[in-house]
């Protein structure tokens, strides 16, 4: 009988490391699009897994592909190599030509070069969110 407490409690414990360690990206609307685990896994709105967010600036598809790579100086390169993007210290973000797409501010809220909200990516990274927001596709 003590076997069933204990694996509730364990159940428990992993839902809210799961709950605490995800990040939620959301769109204008607050409806979530994708969170991104404690681990980098990148899933979709229906909980499937479409990539992941590397410790060294690598963005994989699900079959761990390189996708994409960011450096230190918020440039965001594709699988060529080739400078796709770049977000600023200040988090307004840049296309391939240097030209202003959008921004990030501190709160995580996501706009675009107009300044209509495009969604929310409270507490990720903002190069991350960028490339959620402006080039994952």
């Amino acid at each position: 009988m003590k076997t069933i407490p204990l694996i509730f409690i364990l159940c428990l414990q992993l839902l809210t490391h799961h709950i605490l360690f995800s990040q939620t990206i959301r769109d204008k609307s607050g409806s979530v699009i994708f969170t991104i685990g404690d681990n980098g896994v990148i899933r979709d709105k229906t909980g499937n897994g479409i990539g992941r967010f590397t410790d060294n600036g690598m963005v994989q598809d699900k079959d761990n592909n390189v996708t994409a790579r960011f450096d230190d100086d918020g440039h965001i390169t594709d699988k060529s190599n080739n400078v796709i993007g770049r977000v600023s210290d200040n988090g307004k973000v840049f296309d391939k030509s240097n030209n202003v797409i959008g921004r990030i501010n501190d709160k995580g809220n996501v706009f675009d070069q107009t300044g209509n909200k495009l969604g929310t990516a409270e507490g990720v990274e903002k190069i991350r969110a960028a490339y959620i927001f402006f080039w994952l596709n």
